[in-house]
């Protein structure tokens, strides 16, 4: 491979992955102002009600708040796949809320880290969502899933859970193509 075609090779990779980063920042702001606007709605809608009541009336699963894009754990099987969100309490209270998955992942285990928050008011935290990939999990099928805070009746994220094939498959379909007549004169 020459030098040329290998620099450009690594620019476009580069270029890539400043659009990702970029892309994903932009949808993280979106989704903090949102996530805020959501909790901030709630929160003045709650009238010293019985915590019970608040949740039966306002499920997570009605939030108003326009559909984000889902975040995406995935991996392959033996691995803890994760991914992480930010938390902020802009409410101007403290306390401690308790973290729920909510969602049908055949029998893998999927668990938020931690599992309850204690913030003060402007406080910061990053949650984790942890998925033991195993065989319970097909390849290739996506399962859905989301993260609530029962007590505030709010919906902190949706996800979706992916088992990627294994490595040996992906490297089996590399190492079949074999070269053809044309490539071996071109060398």
């Amino acid at each position: 491979m020459d030098k040329n075609r290998l620099s450009d090779i690594i620019k476009n990779a580069a270029k890539v992955n400043i659009s990702y980063s970029a892309t994903l920042l932009n949808l993280s702001k979106d989704y903090l102002k949102e996530l805020n606007n959501a909790v901030s709605k709630d929160v003045s809608n709650f009238d010293n009600e019985d915590a019970s009541e608040h949740k039966s009336e306002n499920k997570p699963e009605n939030n108003d708040s326009p559909m984000r894009a889902p975040l995406i754990v995935a991996g392959r099987k033996g691995e803890v796949a994760n991914a992480s969100i930010a938390v902020n309490n802009t409410l101007g209270m403290s306390g401690t809320v308790s973290l729920i998955i909510n969602g049908d992942f055949a029998e893998a285990s999927v668990e938020p880290e931690p599992k309850s928050l204690s913030l003060e008011a402007g406080e910061s935290a990053i949650v984790r969502i942890l998925v033991d990939i195993d065989d319970s999990l097909e390849v290739n099928k996506n399962y859905s899933g989301s993260m609530i805070i029962p007590e505030l009746g709010v919906k902190v994220a949706e996800f979706i859970v992916r088992r990627l094939p294994d490595d040996n498959k992906v490297k089996s379909k590399k190492t079949k193509r074999k070269p053809t007549k044309s490539s071996k004169k071109a060398k």
